[in-house]
């Protein structure tokens, strides 16, 4: 070989060297990251790379046709098989990272095609409202015409008006009907003027009226609203909150937005039907955590709230199959029993010094219309109850506990409910258990009992927390039980 081919030969292989390692570089970048604190390396590794290359371009020419034959025909083999294995290899890393959540390069084409940069012109909301957010955007986005909310809409604004603070996910159809998504965010002191808008993800589409962007609008431009906004102004930043449609109970800390004076004529009559209970449903906004502000109150009368809640509870025990479940609003605890297609429903008639007594309701239409079974279900004990739970259209069993959780009593029926007689258990066979760390007589607390295998099981305990305890177990549906060692 003559010194221009072993030349050639140098300068291939450094080349190789160099490619590989940019490749390295590249493939190292796009899965952990730090473009940053490697670009100028990059930029210099590219520099030698393109002068290595002009030479070996340079060397060729040089070259005869005799001097390219004398290279070994093995040479040729492993070269190319270099550069294709090192190609293969980090341009297959590179794809890999480039898939979603598996590197840095998936984020940042996710963030190059999904996440734009807006400009910010319109940020005055005693000038251009919240109206003026989405004309901004607008400019760069299609935005839909009647725009929702997913959860809420949070800003924040000086006194003068400039809004610091935006976030909100919207969501709405195009004029192909297919659902777009915004999460819009914006903050003054970070994002240099600009709305940070992230598309195309998921979200909730329910398209519920009550989360309609629209209502804000009015809202925010009434001239009341901006007046009792500027009065603030002593503040060093007011935030709002826009949540939809809310609803109350009252009427205190309520100001009525409303278009007309008879308009507001008419929201105020709504407002007092409140001393009749119920609800009212209104568009609010809520000024610093503190006042809310509404529009187009709607009046919910008491018994049709007590059902809107009563559905929801029935609905919730359903989907999470829940042997039973206390409404924390008014202490009913309900039961479905899916042989019988029964509900059972255990209402608070009456209350003393924190415990209450009970009735026993039933209903076979999903809980449309409930039937008194017992007005004495725990024969004139107080208490809490702790559960309720029918194995068949016959028998079934309610639990009542006091409120330090230390103490409970299951009480069993075997008519259906009509009747109900406290489960006596030996417990005075818990002090033969030798090497007891509780003491027998601490054993007060029985928690709600477990049928299977045509046995029940009632688990004794020194109180409601704990979980460990000792079982009893009853054969004949109740009319003798046994401990369990």
């Amino acid at each position: 070989m003559n010194a221009l081919l072993i030349l050639k030969l140098i300068i291939e292989f450094v080349f190789f060297g160099l490619y590989g390692y940019i490749f390295y570089l590249l493939a190292k970048i796009s899965r952990i990251g730090g473009f940053a604190s490697n670009k100028i390396k990059l930029g210099v590794l590219l520099i030698f790379l393109v002068i290595v290359l002009v030479i070996l371009i340079i060397v060729k020419r040089k070259m005869k046709a005799k001097d390219f034959q004398k290279e070994p025909k093995i040479l040729k083999i492993i070269k190319t098989i270099l550069f294709l294995s090192i190609t293969l290899v980090y341009s297959t890393s590179i794809i890999h990272s480039a898939i979603p959540y598996n590197g840095v390069l998936s984020w940042r084409i996710d963030s190059w095609l999904n996440t734009k940069s807006i400009s910010y012109v319109h940020n005055n909301i005693y000038k251009y409202g919240i109206k003026g957010t989405f004309y901004d955007i607008s400019k760069k986005l299609n935005l839909p015409e009647e725009l929702y909310m997913s959860d809420k809409l949070e800003l924040e604004f000086k006194s003068d008006g400039e809004i610091t603070q935006i976030y909100a996910l919207i969501y709405g159809r195009d004029k192909n009907d297919k659902v777009q998504s915004y999460l819009v965010s914006y903050n003054a002191n970070k994002n240099d003027k600009k709305i940070i808008v992230n598309i195309n993800g998921e979200t909730n589409s329910t398209y519920d009226s009550d989360k309609l962007i629209s209502p804000l609008y009015e809202i925010i431009n009434d001239k009341n609203f901006q007046n009792d906004l500027k009065i603030k102004a002593n503040q060093e930043s007011i935030t709002l909150t826009y949540m939809g449609k809310k609803e109350f109970s009252s009427a205190y800390d309520l100001t009525l937005i409303s278009n007309n004076a008879d308009e507001k004529k008419s929201d105020e009559q709504v407002l007092e039907k409140l001393s009749n209970g119920g609800l009212i449903k209104a568009y609010s906004v809520l000024v610093n955590s503190e006042d809310y502000y509404i529009t187009n109150p709607e009046y919910i009368e008491a018994e049709e709230v007590k059902q809107n809640r009563t559905d929801e509870v029935l609905e919730y025990i359903k989907e999470n199959k829940e042997i039973w479940y206390t409404d924390n609003n008014n202490g009913s605890v309900y039961h479905f029993n899916k042989d019988s297609n029964k509900w059972y429903k255990l209402e608070i008639s009456d209350a003393a010094l924190g415990s209450y007594f009970y009735k026993l309701y039933h209903s076979d239409d999903e809980g449309k219309n409930w039937e008194e079974l017992n007005d004495n279900p725990f024969n004139d004990k107080s208490g809490v109850a702790e559960g309720i739970e029918f194995i068949n259209d016959k028998i079934g069993f309610i639990g009542m506990g006091g409120a330090s959780g230390d103490v409970s009593k299951i009480y069993i029926t075997k008519d259906g409910g009509k009747k109900f007689e406290e489960i006596v258990l030996p417990l005075e066979k818990i002090a033969e258990i030798p090497n007891l760390d509780i003491p027998a007589e601490k054993y007060t607390y029985l928690s709600m009992p477990v049928y299977k295998n045509d046995t029940l099981k009632i688990l004794v305990k020194e109180n409601r927390d704990v979980e460990k305890g000792i079982y009893f177990e009853s054969k004949d549906m109740g009319k003798s039980w046994e401990m369990k060692k």
